[in-house]
């Protein structure tokens, strides 16, 4: 089975083509930090242990991989989407029951910023687990950063204020970055959203340069995921923008609780 090492110790080694936007991005904003992907878990830990000797393996998406053994196991749970309003699949997104929770060692209530929606949530949670540790997590737009180097104008807080903006994503969720970006601008004349995973045309690439112009926009701003896979493609001479993400815990402790998960739990 394929699996890619996207980035060691030094170097980026792979591009979104071959390995995918999201590790691409991770590797991008975690420089020095090894990242590999492959379907066969179980291999790519090995390949790790044996090239890169860490000292954490930190797995994304992994709560369903019965046959690899971890030490710790956190649940990502989006604090907007009620857990009891959630269906299997194929009627909805869950790959098995809520109850599934109970095998965790934790929660990370991501995206909080609706204290009422993640209070409901939390509770649901306790409700299913008992009394297991919740982290609540909120994410923030960091600075807005040229896709191109063409574009020299720096963006400043006047600047988001005045110019009319065209808004462009593939997300799985393209309204939380739509909500994230609209409080940052006073005129957003247009939103496209791409499907997730988009591998960016030159016929969506005609879209977005069409759009601009129709709704006579000054700017484009997208996600720190989809500049890393326009950046392969190719950049279209238009001014392109993308806001880094960052994410933050609500509570100072929770930084050092997130820590002593990963470096003291054992099952």
């Amino acid at each position: 089975k394929k699996m890619i090492v996207v980035s060691d110790y030094n170097q980026i080694l792979s591009n979104p083509r071959e390995s995918g936007d999201e590790p691409c991005m991770i590797a991008d904003s975690l420089p020095g930090i090894p990242v590999i992907v492959g379907a066969d878990r179980i291999l790519t830990g090995k390949y790790a242990v044996e090239n890169f000797n860490p000292n954490i393996i930190l797995l994304d998406d992994g709560f369903q991989r019965w046959s690899l053994e971890r030490d710790c196991d956190i649940v990502c749970v989006d604090s907007q989407k009620p857990l009891n309003q959630l269906r299997l699949f194929p009627r909805g997104s869950l790959r098995e029951s809520i109850q599934g929770l109970k095998r965790a060692q934790a929660v990370i209530l991501t995206r909080t910023e609706n204290a009422a929606a993640a209070q409901k949530q939390e509770a649901l949670i306790h409700g299913i687990t008992g009394g297991i540790p919740i982290i609540r997590m909120r994410y923030i737009l960091g600075e807005s950063l040229p896709i191109s180097d063409i574009e020299t104008e720096e963006i400043t807080p006047e600047i988001l204020e005045r110019k009319r903006v065209l808004l462009f994503c593939g997300l799985a969720n393209p309204d939380s970055f739509f909500t994230l970006a609209e409080k940052q601008f006073r005129h957003v004349e247009k939103k496209i959203a791409f499907p997730d995973h988009v591998s960016y045309s030159d016929e969506h690439i005609r879209q977005i340069k069409s759009e601009f112009v129709y709704y006579n926009c000054d700017l484009a701003f997208t996600t720190e995921k989809d500049a890393v896979k326009l950046k392969a493609k190719g950049i279209p001479r238009m001014p392109i923008y993308y806001f880094t993400l960052h994410t933050e815990f609500e509570d100072d402790t929770d930084h050092t609780r997130f820590l002593s998960l990963l470096l003291e739990s054992k099952k």
